[in-house]
């Protein structure tokens, strides 16, 4: 059985490192899509694929140092992923603060649900419809007040 860890760790970079660099070329087709809505928050999306690329780097140095090419302690491993790490973090702040700011969007009704801290507001997204003078609560103490 530990011949099989053996060998398992000595394949696992290699089949990591494939499958991340397919997950490259997904990243790069996401940021290469034209979006239509552009109220989209893609910065998260951004560090996410820094963190990624630090995870490459990693993989290939593990493979580098595996093949006896490059000669480095392995507590270099930390520091890639104490980095990937903190960037995950910040991510996931920085998406908190962004929907505290411009609420949550129901997808299905096309509303931005706003909290604040006294009541919750629903603003209609991408519409600009008038209001008819007869439902403008303004016009209608004005029409009152001139009869």
């Amino acid at each position: 059985m530990s011949e099989f860890f053996s060998a398992l760790g000595l394949i696992a970079p290699y089949y990591n490192l494939i499958l991340v660099v397919i997950l490259f070329f997904l990243f790069l087709k996401l940021f290469a899509t034209p979006t239509k809505n552009k109220s989209i928050f893609q910065l998260p999306w951004i560090l996410i694929f820094v963190a990624l690329v630090i995870f490459i780097i990693e993989e290939l140095l593990t493979i580098l140092r595996t093949a006896g090419l490059l000669d480095i302690p392995i507590h270099i491993n930390g520091f890639f992923e104490l980095s990937m790490i903190i960037i995950f973090i910040y991510t996931l702040f920085l998406q908190k603060e962004w929907i505290k700011r411009h609420g949550k969007i129901n997808h299905k009704t096309k509303k931005a649900v706003h909290k604040s801290k006294k009541t919750s507001v629903k603003k209609k997204i991408g519409t600009s419809k008038k209001v008819p003078n007869s439902q403008n609560k303004s016009s209608a103490k004005i029409r009152k007040k001139k009869r």
